[in-house]
């Protein structure tokens, strides 16, 4: 399978979890934004008792305190579902390992944290990758150091013999690069 095919096979399942998740998250919304609007409603009628016992408050500020509280409201809970959103995501990146493609995954991610950084003289993967990478460093007759750690749960990072240069590599921070790219369509389907 070529690197480009995998690439193309990983981009393309996160964009179904993605549509996976904003399908989720529309269905929330509406749920959460019905239950929003009923505490709206209770918090609007408090204000305006509260208001229209206030001398000199006309109906014009109730309304006006009224729109502010619902606008307040709504976009916490659209804030919300967005964070909830991707927490989702975050959790299913955190079961990638244990998945059975994720051999050929992490092998793709070697190949292009090496391939254009000479100056590559060690990988450092999660503790629980470290055979693994070993195993795909012969078969890519690649002759570097694994360094294990738990900074991160999956993925590589390459780094040359001093350290100072350094290819980070890894699900979360490709999840970090794509949430940006994927913000405005969510903002698009939550907020309107």
């Amino acid at each position: 399978m070529s690197y480009q095919s995998l690439f193309n096979i990983l981009e393309g399942q996160i964009d179904v979890e993605v549509q996976g998740i904003i399908a989720s998250a529309r269905k929330r919304a509406t749920v959460t934004i019905k239950t929003a609007q009923h505490k709206v409603d209770s918090i609007n009628k408090q204000l305006a008792e509260a208001a229209s016992q206030k001398d000199g408050v006309t109906e014009q500020k109730q309304t006006k305190i009224r729109k502010h509280s619902l606008a307040k409201l709504y976009i916490q809970v659209k804030h919300e579902l967005f964070q909830q959103m991707i927490n989702k995501v975050k959790q299913r990146l955190a079961g990638l390992p244990e998945k059975s493609e994720y051999a050929s995954v992490l092998k793709k991610l070697v190949q292009e944290s090496t391939a254009d950084f000479p100056e590559c003289v060690r990988i450092r993967v999660n503790n629980r990758d470290a055979s693994l990478t070993k195993r795909i460093l012969s078969e890519l007759k690649l002759n570097l150091e694994v360094e294990p750690t738990n900074d991160f749960s999956a993925g590589v990072v390459a780094l040359s013999a001093d350290g100072r240069m350094s290819i980070w590599n890894t699900p979360e921070l490709r999840l970090e690069k794509v949430i940006p790219l994927v913000s405005p369509q969510v903002a698009k389907i939550l907020y309107g």
